[in-house]
């Protein structure tokens, strides 16, 4: 990894946005599908409901007209719709009613991006002291001088690449 390359630090963090996304995209899924039930067994409930207010309406009309036989028949379909209908009804606003699930954390996350930051930070320090060793004799400097050179160089080139990059960072901040 050349000292030029962008930081795995980077890397690791998109990495790590991309996972929590999928999450909450998850998460999200789960919501809109547990929604989305709901208003289907409420739609059909209503609709059973109606459908069961048909029968009782035509199961009075007929007791009224017949005085059983035929009756019976409507009384026990406009029953079976009514108790259907409830059940579904109750089922679906039993559905809208319970707790949202919590939102995702982004632990998991965190602790890669953590880890990737400390790998990062040992392979930056390893490089350079090799290049701090290396040039420390031609520039005349102990390795500590060299180190905190490097560090300084290092620094500045952040710098300018945030500077160039338009994070709003300027070089006098």
């Amino acid at each position: 990894m050349a000292l030029h390359e962008p930081i795995a630090t980077h890397r690791a963090g998109a990495r790590q946005l991309k996972s929590y996304s999928a999450d909450l995209s998850g998460w999200v899924g789960d919501i809109i599908r547990r929604y989305t039930t709901a208003a289907i067994l409420v739609v059909i409930g209503a609709l059973l409901v109606l459908v069961a207010v048909g029968f009782g309406v035509a199961f009075l009309f007929h007791v009224l007209e017949l005085h059983y036989g035929l009756n019976v028949a409507f009384g026990s379909v406009g029953g079976f719709f009514i108790i259907v209908g409830l059940i579904v009804l109750v089922w679906g606003i039993a559905l809208l009613k319970r707790s949202l699930p919590p939102v995702p954390r982004p632990v998991r996350q965190f602790q890669e991006l953590k880890r990737a930051a400390a790998l990062d930070l040992i392979l930056r320090r390893d490089q350079m002291q090799s290049v701090a060793r290396r040039h420390s004799g031609t520039l005349g400097m102990t390795s500590a001088g060299a180190l905190a050179l490097g560090l300084i160089v290092l620094y500045g080139l952040g710098r300018i690449r945030r500077y160039r990059a338009g994070n709003g960072t300027t070089l006098s901040s």
